[in-house]
């Protein structure tokens, strides 16, 4: 370990444990992006490397951005399996695109994965939409790799340091509580997967098992009635802005920051340092308010 990373890991530590001695928080947490991110070579692997080829042999000038314009294309046949819903939550992805309706039912629990799947397959076998044979093959194989519980959680890893902070939070006296879109199904997988980091949570929400996708002010009023939280004590950990907005319009404070991962520098990742220091300041003002005459 370099000097410089451990100044920053004993640094880490020293404000969380300068946070102990102000006010407790209840902090709420997103999973993916935040706490949790895809693999991308794994997903791949999953997919195929051979289709991704193809695709681009067919479709050159895809590459520079061909994982946005991938999923604009995926979004596309998805839309046209189940148009959007006007009055559907605004609810959308790391791209700021706005979520197909068939996959906020998905969320929801409305459908299956199984169910989606099968739909999405066959769908994909009959629709004009693609553009070349290699394009369906592609995002036959991502439909697959999305909607099977199994394959999306090998490829499904947590964020480094997420754990050790997740714990260093709790050890300090603070509250951690999950609510975040999820489909039912994928989610167990997720919790036996890493369920040494889930068991420090106090409380989990996931939309697959409330039929409530963020950023649905029902999504916030289940988590604050269900562990009856008052919201000016909680602090939400979300990457969309939109959720964020939400949750502040519950009187809940939010914040997020990222920073570039050393060994992906192309890639972004949760800045847990930022967000302690965050914790701090937000504790003391609790402690100094709480103090005024």
């Amino acid at each position: 370990m370099t000097l410089s990373r451990r100044i920053k890991n004993l640094f880490f530590l020293y404000v969380l444990f300068f946070a102990s001695w102000l006010h407790p928080l209840n902090i709420i947490f997103d999973l993916g992006d935040v706490m949790v991110k895809t693999d991308s070579l794994t997903m791949c692997s999953l997919t195929g490397y051979s289709k991704f080829i193809k695709y681009i042999a067919h479709h050159p000038t895809e590459l520079p951005r061909i994982s946005k314009n991938l999923r604009k294309r995926l979004f596309g046949f998805l839309n046209t399996v189940i148009p959007p819903q006007v009055n559907e939550a605004n609810a959308k992805d790391p791209y700021g695109m706005q979520l197909p309706q068939i996959m906020c039912d998905w969320l929801k629990g409305t459908y299956t994965s199984q169910e989606i799947c099968t739909l999405l397959l066959t769908q994909a076998d009959q629709s004009p939409f693609f553009k070349s044979q290699a394009e369906r093959s592609l995002i036959r194989s991502l439909i697959r790799c999305m909607f099977t519980p199994e394959l999306f959680i090998q490829a499904t890893e947590l964020m480094p340091d997420a754990y050790r902070f997740a714990q260093e939070c709790k050890r300090k006296g603070h509250n951690l509580y999950i609510l975040s879109n999820w489909d039912s199904s994928s989610f167990e997988l997720l919790h036996k997967k890493y369920n040494h980091f889930f068991d420090l949570f106090d409380g989990i929400v996931i939309s697959g098992d409330i039929h409530a996708i963020k950023p649905s002010p029902a999504a916030y009023h289940h988590l604050l009635t269900t562990y009856n939280l008052n919201p000016s004590d909680c602090i939400f950990i979300d990457d969309r802005i939109e959720n964020r907005i939400a949750a502040e319009q519950c009187g809940i404070s939010c914040y997020f920051k990222q920073k570039r991962c050393f060994l992906t520098p192309w890639k972004k990742v949760t800045d847990f340092l930022a967000i302690a220091q965050y914790i701090i300041f937000f504790s003391f003002f609790k402690t100094w308010k709480q103090y005024q005459p």
